[in-house]
């Protein structure tokens, strides 16, 4: 994996802003990984995609991370800042199906990649959305006749398969211990590292393309010949316009 050139930044964000944010996490990586296609990436489970997404982080802008949680007892807007390296789980290479035994039956599933996200974004309720994803990654669990009717599988099946979708990709659902300092309670949030990472690459756009409007405004340069530039060489030029 290599890190995004200006030019290609802007395409992908421009590109991805109107997708579904799986679908711009795939995006990202596939700029920045010319050699493996849309398909391969959007495959990958969506833990295996965020630790590629941190690895492209860390290319990109470093291992610190900071933002904002809100506490789930009173609000409070809290400040937290950690390393990539706190968030990263180890996680092995994936395999193509899973299998457990539940209740006697002998169950197959695989773990949910982008192309899941994005089929079950329509349905409004949560409950309803993380069922049909589990329903999506069961293999060949239900009857013809099940299939047939669009049987969703019992709630306690449902349950037993995310555990062990979340045991063999533990990297798709990072959890931040919180203390609040208003309430003075603990609290958990979940770290949609997709999410954080896409507001970061689209901010640096906007920055670049702001820089791009005051060099070519001052000099009369082609965006793709400031594009072209380094990093250092467009900071340099902007003070010499005094911005």
């Amino acid at each position: 994996m290599r890190g995004l050139t200006p030019q290609s930044l802007l395409e992908v964000c421009e590109w991805a802003e109107s997708e579904h944010p799986a679908n711009r996490a795939v995006a990202l990586l596939y700029a920045a990984s010319p050699d493996t296609s849309w398909d391969e990436l959007a495959a990958l489970s969506i833990g295996r995609r965020d630790a590629l997404l941190l690895e492209l982080r860390e290319k990109t802008f470093g291992r610190q991370l900071e933002g904002f949680a809100s506490c789930l007892h009173c609000g409070e807007r809290l400040e937290f800042a950690v390393a990539t390296s706190d968030i990263r789980v180890g996680v092995g290479e994936q395999q193509p199906e899973y299998h457990f035994e539940y209740q006697g039956r002998a169950i197959r599933f695989r773990l949910p990649d982008s192309t899941d996200l994005v089929a079950v974004s329509h349905l409004p309720d949560p409950n309803l959305a993380g069922a049909e994803l589990v329903s999506r990654c069961l293999l060949d669990q239900l009857t013809v006749a099940d299939k047939a009717e669009q049987v969703m599988p019992d709630t306690g099946l449902v349950n037993a398969v995310a555990e062990q979708i979340s045991q063999c990709d533990p990297q798709a659902e990072v959890l931040f211990d919180l203390h609040c300092p208003a309430c003075n309670k603990d609290s958990q949030s979940l770290f949609d590292i997709g999410g954080y990472i896409w507001i970061e690459f689209t901010d640096l756009a906007r920055r670049l393309m702001q820089q791009v409007h005051w060099l070519a405004r001052g000099y009369g340069w082609k965006e793709a010949d400031i594009l072209r530039m380094s990093a250092w060489r467009r900071r340099y030029y902007q003070e010499l316009l005094g911005l």
